[in-house]
């Protein structure tokens, strides 16, 4: 199957994964964690202006949000994150957008784990809207895009993932999830790629 065909407008959403403030802030959970995020922040450019040209041609534009929300919290959740160095009190403005926002007609998904589709209505969405094809962006390419990739393949959801619109928590990382993905549950290619296939620029 061609690209064109595969991310055509009546069956395709663009996904921005957890654009917030905690991945990309200094104090938030990457910094914490102890690789610099820094680097992340060339990407948000480039994912703006690619969100903006996207809209006139997917179906749907989701904005997840990963939310801290005690309530949900579960002791293997807890555990990971002490040992993890990833445990931090809960911070609001850390649940903010960074570098983009949503606008009116796309839809904000909050989640607590790492992948879209564990514990929210992300999957009976997409069928309700006859998605068949996620173009998965955000971060961080080898957490919450990859776990989303994962399970979005096994739903059987094509998946198709920018390599220049997503970002690991260090190069090494990123690139070997894009890797794994693109070998396993999905395609990787270039935003310029999904541009072009669209008919745009």
């Amino acid at each position: 199957m061609k690209l064109a065909e595969k991310i055509a407008f009546g069956h395709t959403a663009v996904v921005v994964i957890d654009m917030q403030q905690e991945f990309f802030a200094s104090g938030g959970v990457i910094d914490l964690m102890g690789d610099d995020p820094a680097p992340l922040r060339d990407m948000v450019p480039r994912l703006a202006a690619f969100v903006e040209q996207a809209r006139p041609q997917a179906r749907l534009v989701v904005f997840t949000r990963q939310t801290y929300a005690p309530e949900l919290r579960s002791p293997v959740v807890e555990e990971h994150q002490v040992r993890s160095g990833m445990k931090r009190p809960p911070r609001p403005e850390a649940e903010e957008f960074y570098g983009l926002e949503p606008a009116a007609g796309d839809i904000v998904l909050p989640k607590n784990r790492y992948s879209a589709f564990v514990g929210t209505p992300f999957d009976t969405m997409l069928r309700a809207n006859e998605i068949r094809t996620l173009i998965l962006t955000g971060v961080a390419t080898n957490v919450c895009v990859e776990s989303t990739a994962r399970q979005a393949y096994m739903l059987d959801y094509f998946v198709v993932v920018p390599r220049d619109l997503t970002g690991g928590v260090n190069t090494e990382l990123h690139e070997t999830s894009l890797h794994n993905i693109d070998r396993y549950f999905g395609e990787v290619v270039s935003s310029t790629d999904v541009l072009r296939a669209w008919g745009v620029g």
